[in-house]
């Protein structure tokens, strides 16, 4: 396991460490990132800070840092469910998992399909040249600055467009590569 912690202002031209190219993505197992989101609606900014555990290919758990309202809220994806759970309320839900409903999951499931079966995305996203990917209809993510994480090229910011408007930015803050996880943590049960 490794920890990366990511500063604003890092770039990479061209993913090598120590002149060796950038381990591929698709090798990493299980993924540890803690998250800084901001989310425009209307004239008002709210922003959350939360920790996403992956273990790919696609159990997802994410869990509210901040705002405090929110703190320790959790949701769970996997096998096409997703569980809520509200602390403040006592109350967890099971439900299908609604499309397009976590922006940051959708862009990191994005990213390790495309990097394993998509030789021409793969050779963008290593050099350093993905700017970008349509996700639907109406959904652009924007990338803006990459950093080597223990061997690895992850994308530091996203700019979310819905058309052409500024909804959200997702910035990555740190990075842990094949952490262990409890296999309890991606349970759906209620």
């Amino acid at each position: 396991m490794f920890l990366c912690l990511l500063a604003e202002g890092l770039a990479v031209r061209g993913a090598e460490t120590q002149g060796e190219p950038a381990k591929r993505i698709s090798a990493i197992k299980t993924l540890e990132l803690q998250v800084s989101e901001t989310i425009r609606t209307n004239k008002s900014e709210n922003t959350s800070t939360y920790v996403i555990k992956y273990k790919l290919p696609d159990s997802v758990r994410k869990e509210m840092l901040t705002p405090e309202l929110n703190k320790g809220e959790l949701y769970v994806y996997s096998k096409g469910k997703k569980l809520t759970w509200l602390p403040l309320f006592k109350q967890k839900k099971v439900e299908t998992i609604p499309e397009g409903e976590d922006k940051i999951i959708d862009i990191l499931r994005y990213i390790f399909r495309m990097e394993k079966e998509d030789a021409a995305f793969r050779k963008e996203y290593y050099a350093g040249k993905l700017k970008g990917v349509k996700l639907g209809e109406k959904t652009t993510i924007q990338f803006s600055g990459y950093t080597l994480c223990d061997g690895y090229l992850f994308p530091l910011r996203f700019t979310v467009l819905e058309k052409t408007a500024t909804v959200g930015e997702i910035k990555i803050t740190s990075v842990k590569t094949d952490p262990k996880f409890d296999e309890k943590e991606f349970s759906t049960e209620e």
